[in-house]
């Protein structure tokens, strides 16, 4: 594990500081205040509004997560996060009976601030129980994590520890919930990007575990992330690898009982694409869902043996979703009908 991986949190301001002034060769490109577009993995997309009566609201950054409920728990169907044109957390939620958004809102900061939360990252998931979870990298560099129950109340930001103790610091974080039902939430795997590179892994974000090195990554130049979880315990993982050429996607596995792989492998795109941004989900099938924004805009693969290495291994063609995006998410519905949910940051017309 590299040491400067983990930083205290009186040197996170500075380290991020640095990172920003150095750049990282691969790295997304900066993202722009646009609008957050909601479509699915067939190509059709609507922008998302203000909520309510609709308006434009501007974000640099939108994740979405279906709810494994279907809505049973709390009437919610999917729920969305985004960071506004402020750079605070905003929430939004779609009802089980009706196709409309609710207003954005600000997500309660640390401890239940009123305030919110500055955020760089965030990504959410959502269980059986009706509630959800949401990561970010705040502004800070930190790693912050808070949790929404079923009737709609926020448990408040707090910080995501290292091994040793200290607030972990990261360029990039997911996150996926597998083995939920309808009275337990199930256990939350949460991945993140070290500042000097390398991949780390915690699960069970409400039992206070913490963050430990994934095999295989110590020595990587990791950005970007995505991870899916199964019910059965599994969970796959993607990065962005910077090589100092380009980047290119790299693929690890847990098993039920914990243990990865020996090593990453690395996914076969095309080799036009460089990819800046990833997400994943897995269908009701299985299928893993891999959704990635290139120069161009944002692609989609599909691999009906995502436990398998040789699957990722094997070069299959990338369907194209949307132009111009920038950002990636992109959750499947519950029920295993229609197509999994994307949303995505446009990027502005010149």
């Amino acid at each position: 594990m590299p040491a400067s991986a983990l930083v205290s949190r009186a040197r996170i301001s500075a380290a991020v500081a640095a990172l920003a002034l150095a750049g990282a060769a691969g790295s997304a490109p900066a993202t722009f205040p646009g609008t957050c577009y909601l479509g699915s993995s067939a190509g059709h997309d609507v922008p998302l509004p203000a909520g309510g009566g609709g308006g434009e609201f501007l974000v640099s950054r939108c994740a979405v997560t279906y709810m494994p409920d279907a809505g049973k728990a709390g009437g919610v169907r999917m729920q969305a996060i985004a960071i506004g044109s402020d750079g605070r957390v905003y929430h939004s939620a779609q009802a089980d009976s009706s196709a409309r958004w609710s207003a954005w809102k600000i997500v309660p900061g640390r401890d239940g601030a009123g305030a919110g939360l500055f955020a760089r990252k965030i990504a959410i998931a959502g269980s059986k129980d009706g509630s959800s979870e949401i990561v970010v990298v705040a502004q800070d560099g930190g790693v912050y994590h808070t949790v929404r129950d079923a009737h709609g109340a926020w448990s408040g930001f707090q910080p995501l520890e290292g091994p040793d103790g200290p607030a972990f610091a990261a360029r990039d974080v997911a996150i996926a919930i597998g083995g939920s039902s309808a009275v337990m939430p199930g256990t939350a795997q949460v991945v993140a990007s070290g500042l000097a590179g390398g991949v780390f892994h915690l699960a069970g974000t409400r039992t206070g575990a913490r963050f430990q090195p994934v095999p295989g990554a110590a020595e990587m130049d990791a950005d970007q992330l995505a991870i899916a979880a199964a019910e059965d315990g599994t969970a796959h993982l993607l990065a962005t690898v910077n090589t100092g050429s380009g980047s290119s996607v790299q693929r690890q596995f847990r098993d039920a009982s914990g243990r990865w792989d020996p090593s990453f492998v690395k996914v076969s795109l095309p080799l036009s694409s460089v990819p800046y941004n990833i997400a994943l989900t897995l269908s009701r099938a299985g299928h893993a869902q891999l959704l990635y924004t290139d120069q161009s805009g944002a692609w989609l693969q599909e691999r009906s043996d995502p436990s398998s290495a040789s699957s990722w291994r094997t070069a299959f063609a990338s369907s194209f979703v949307a132009p111009a995006a920038v950002t990636a998410s992109i959750s499947a519905p519950p029920g295993g009908s229609g197509g999994s949910a994307v949303l995505y940051v446009r990027r502005p017309a010149p």
